[in-house]
């Protein structure tokens, strides 16, 4: 019956009560009956406002509890059948639910929603725009003093990272932290403020408890005259707006006990399922390819230097039915990029009927942006290869082949040091391991030499280096040639020729691509071949003779852009005996130059 009427335009929901869905009271289809509001257990004394937002429309929220408070909706975010997406791509929005001035008297806050990852873009339901919010506000009052509820990273740890939230009061800002995180995802968050600033849990989530760390919660506000609350809002004299999806909140004139709390957060929890918030969605349904390859990163992939020439799109396969998405977060670290993998890699990427899902990982110079290189190089650059590496575990659970970059130079000489600490992690851990191929992009010098992020470089391959600054982002001509070339090759070699279906050549001169893997030389004289520029790859390559001249191996003159001189065990060529096979591993120079070249393998 519900797609029969669906089909015609027409609500049930308005049919059965003659009203919009979410509306408080109202009735709900639900098999052959007609079922309660979930929102008619939330207990409505002592309430001073409370707004439900999916598909709200205009700016001005009118009371749920009944009152003539009106909330107003501040700078426009985008609105859904979940609520409010606050702050989505950009935390200087300041978007906010801002709550009417009777609410500022309030001792209990309850906020209902999807938090994303820590400091991470949402990832859910809303597209693939980016956002990164430091320390983003749970709510604020716009006095100082009013409550507000910064947020607070859970400590540093292997695996996926969880949000957490520092309760913070102006202006003196004292508080005390959750002991435990709140995980991403859709949760009832609910803050009950003291009056005698008593010891015990004060904070809860989805209506339990949680302990609290220092002197128990925080006390209320005793001057409430001046300011307002803002959900979503920021801290006073800080851009640290909420970066969350708001479906819903309420404020109470007194201290709610914990069997009202729970009664509140149940009935949020079942408005939030009736009306379709909490369903997970893929953000997108890849149409069917041959290929699937998602781009997973930072700004680095999402791309700064021009609209569209980001390294992604710029990618020369030799399929060219692959589909690339970019899912590059300005902002992302690897920690947020590990906790949001199971959220967001759901059924919308993972096409079984594809031959080859290909996932490109690049990404932690954000994590050591925050958690500095210098000093403590190694204990900091082993947590991000730790993060690193959940992403890449993960992905190899669901079935993809990982193409993982190696660290380039980045903001500085400072850099250089965290670049030359995990990237030989990178290449020692993953050396061997068939379901991930190393992108060596350290290996060009332009970008993974020592130095070549530095001011003192105008000439390089740095955005920023250009107006005199130090480098962090690669400028159009690194993203479309280097990097997308690197890439390219490491997908295009993964995909080509084997040794079980080499490419064979019969040609006097023959120069390898990517794609050959392993070639077979049938020629009927002697043969020469050439290498590929090795620079950006690491995986052993193979060259059967199969006929019965020798053959001669040689390498590229000079790499793309390259400032060096490719070597095959020190010499220009080696010499291949007629009916032997040769292996070739690409070998990088030392870290603090960059470069290659090319080592014959017994």
């Amino acid at each position: 019956m519900r797609k029969i009427l669906a089909l015609w335009g027409i609500s049930l929901a308005g049919l059965i009560c003659g009203c919009g869905l979410g509306t408080a009271g109202q009735g709900y289809y639900k098999g052959n009956s007609v079922a309660v509001d979930p929102l008619s257990k939330i207990p409505k004394a002592g309430c001073l406002y409370g707004a439900m937002l999916p598909n709200v429309s205009g700016n001005s929220v009118p009371d749920f509890c009944g009152s003539a408070g009106v909330g107003t909706i501040l700078n426009a975010p985008p609105v859904s059948d979940r609520g409010l997406a606050l702050n989505v791509g950009d935390c200087g929005k300041q978007q906010a639910l801002q709550l009417p001035a009777v609410a500022s008297a309030a001792q209990t806050f309850v906020v209902y929603g999807f938090f994303p990852p820590f400091g991470a873009s949402y990832g859910y339901g809303f597209g693939d725009a980016s956002g990164h919010c430091l320390n983003p506000s749970l709510f604020f009052g716009t006095s100082p003093n009013l409550l507000g509820i910064d947020g607070y990273e859970a400590e540093y740890r292997t695996g996926p990272r969880a949000s957490s939230w520092l309760l913070d009061q102006l202006p003196s800002s004292t508080g005390s932290q959750p002991t435990e995180a709140l995980p991403f995802g859709w949760h009832v968050v609910t803050y009950v403020c003291s009056t005698q600033r008593s010891s015990g849990s004060q904070v809860y989530y989805d209506g339990r408890p949680v302990t609290m760390s220092g002197g128990g919660g925080i006390s209320c506000p005793t001057n409430t005259a001046t300011g307002v609350y803002q959900v979503g809002g920021s801290r006073l004299g800080t851009d640290t707006f909420g970066n969350y999806i708001l479906t819903g909140t309420l404020v109470y004139s007194k201290q709610l006990d914990a069997a009202s709390v729970a009664t509140i957060s149940d009935a949020l929890h079942s408005y939030g399922r009736s009306v379709g918030a909490e369903q997970d969605r893929p953000l997108s349904t890849p149409s069917h390819h041959p290929a699937l390859l998602v781009a997973d990163g930072d700004s680095r992939t999402a791309g700064v230097a021009c609209a569209g020439c980001d390294w992604p799109s710029s990618l020369r396969l030799d399929d060219a039915n692959t589909q690339v998405v970019n899912r590059g977060f300005g902002g992302a670290t690897a920690q947020d990029l590990c906790a949001d993998r199971e959220n967001w890699w759901n059924a919308g990427y993972q096409d079984a009927s594809s031959p080859a899902l290909m996932a490109a990982v690049w990404m932690g110079v954000n994590d050591y942006a925050v958690y500095g290189p210098n000093p403590a190089t190694v204990a900091t650059s082993t947590f991000v290869f730790e993060q690193q590496m959940c992403s890449v575990e993960r992905l190899k659970k669901l079935g993809y082949h990982v193409f993982l970059a190696t660290e380039i130079a980045g903001s500085g000489s400072a850099y250089d040091l965290a670049k030359n600490t995990i990237t030989p992690m990178m290449r020692q851990q993953y050396a061997t391991d068939a379901a991930v191929t190393l992108v060596d992009l350290a290996t060009f010098p332009c970008l993974g030499a020592d130095g070549a992020s530095n001011r003192s470089n105008p000439g390089g391959c740095f955005v920023e280096q250009s107006s005199g600054a130090a480098g962090l982002h690669p400028n159009t001509v690194a993203e479309q040639g280097a990097i997308a070339g690197m890439f390219a090759n490491a997908i295009n070699e993964w995909r080509g020729a084997t040794c079980a279906k080499p490419n064979e050549t019969a040609a006097a001169s023959y120069a390898e691509q990517a794609r050959d893997g392993c070639v077979k030389l049938t020629g009927a004289a002697a043969q020469v071949i050439t290498l590929p520029d090795c620079q950006g790859y690491s995986k052993t390559r193979t060259i059967v003779n199969a006929s019965n001249n020798n053959a001669t191996v040689q390498a590229a003159i000079a790499g793309w852009g390259s400032s060096f001189v490719e070597l095959i065990d020190g010499r220009q060529a080696v010499t291949l005996a007629a009916n032997t096979t040769v292996k070739l591993q690409p070998l990088p120079s030392a870290m603090a130059t960059g470069g290659c070249s090319w080592k014959v393998l017994p």
